[in-house]
């Protein structure tokens, strides 16, 4: 055989020629992975009792939705993690092969039984239910280099701007924040002040719940009415209360003298985060820091280049009314990372842990 391709170069280097074209013809069209499943879809229920510890959680949350888990159709087992910051996780694990998507509608309806047994505080936060994925694909750090803002305004900026786009890009199975953050009015309040008036944090709260609220006024002129009235007038009244100069003028007691106790006479009010468990940080820098998971099946090169492009994309919102200047490369001691050249504007910048930095200059929305 070898002597017969020997004799025949000419015809052998053809028999290689189209052997070769053959080839790369044939690799766009081979497939990317051919190994199976073999990482059982999980469901995660998450439920929040602000104040509680994590004896209250495993006795009043966890216990009711655990024995409604009992049964589930496909499950393998669950796994519960109670914490003291008061937050459940309940993670269920089904077998191979059950449709996530059917899964997560079971599971949404067996924790809506337990509902009713769970604590107010529970209910009135909501109990979560989401697919979820241990595939890590990759992370995305929001970030602004000269500190103008804090870890506080970037949660919420990635929270509004980036969390559900990125989440809805095909491929994407899950992302989340890693400290997340969220605003929230804070009310600090002087304890020796509340001991010496006989008040309790029920106190504050009651009269918070009273005064914040949304009050529907109706309109005037609305049927019936007497004859001669053409004309309705929707009564806009003040809803829920925005500054924290309202929040502390909310009134706790009256006093038989005509006095008025308020939130200010005992405490202070800020818009602040709704708590502080965790901090991300960049480079020794306040960051919002995005994960994002890979959906069962789906292709993690094309998924990471979707966020990537769209990351790309989104950057370009980051900053308001600020025309776009040229792209330069700070000097070779820094960090390598691109930068928007402008001598007076702040930059606000975003960073793939996978990829190099760029930043826009201006503020954000």
């Amino acid at each position: 055989m070898a002597r017969f391709f020997i004799d025949r170069p000419v015809f052998a280097m053809v028999i290689a020629i189209v052997t070769v074209i053959v080839g790369a013809v044939a690799i766009p069209n081979l497939p990317i992975a051919t190994y199976p499943q073999v990482v059982p879809p999980v469901v995660q229920i998450i439920a929040v009792y602000r104040g509680g510890n994590s004896q209250d959680l495993e006795k009043t949350v966890a216990q009711p939705i655990e024995q409604r888990l009992v049964g589930l159709d496909g499950m393998l087992y669950f796994f519960s993690r109670a914490s003291n910051d008061g937050t459940l996780t309940v993670d269920v694990t089904f077998e191979l092969g059950t449709d996530i998507d059917l899964a997560t509608v079971k599971t949404q309806n067996k924790v809506s039984l337990a509902m009713p047994s769970l604590p107010p505080e529970v209910q009135r936060e909501g109990v979560t239910v989401k697919k979820v994925s241990s595939t890590f694909l990759m992370a995305i750090a929001l970030f602004s280099s000269d500190d103008r803002y804090d870890s506080l305004f970037l949660n919420n900026y990635a929270t509004i701007n980036l969390l559900d786009q990125i989440g809805s890009i095909p491929g994407v199975g899950d992302d989340r924040l890693v400290a997340p953050q969220d605003y929230g009015m804070r009310i600090w309040i002087n304890p020796d002040k509340m001991a010496k008036l006989g008040l309790t944090a029920t106190d504050i709260n009651n009269a918070v719940q009273a005064q914040n609220r949304q009050n529907p006024a109706g309109a005037i002129g609305q049927p019936p009415v007497r004859s001669g009235i053409d004309f309705q007038y929707p009564v806009n009244a003040a809803g829920r209360l925005l500054q924290p100069q309202q929040f502390a003028d909310i009134v706790v007691r009256a006093q038989p003298d005509g006095s008025l106790l308020k939130i200010r006479d005992i405490g202070r009010v800020e818009l602040g985060a709704q708590d502080y468990k965790g901090f991300s940080r960049l480079n020794q820098k306040p960051a919002s820091l995005l994960i994002t998971y890979l959906a069962p099946g789906a292709n993690a090169v094309e998924t990471a280049a979707r966020v990537r492009a769209y990351v790309e994309e989104a950057k370009k919102g980051f900053p308001a009314g600020i025309p776009r200047f040229p792209m330069t490369r700070p000097s070779s001691s820094a960090p390598p990372f691109m930068t928007w050249s402008s001598p007076s504007s702040q930059p606000f910048c975003w960073s793939s842990l996978s990829s190099s930095s760029s930043c826009r200059t201006g503020a954000p929305h």
